[in-house]
């Protein structure tokens, strides 16, 4: 049985990686419709 802190730590990391992922990908689309907006413009 995990006791509350380790839930806590545990609910912590996973809340972390699900926040690095959400901004990973914001940045990647940012990334991809700047790249689209330069070979609009080219």
């Amino acid at each position: 049985m995990l006791n509350e802190l380790q839930l806590r730590i545990q609910f912590g990391t996973d809340l972390i990686r699900a926040e690095r992922q959400h901004w990973f990908n914001v940045g990647l689309k940012a990334h991809k419709s700047k790249i689209a907006g330069q070979e609009k413009r080219g």
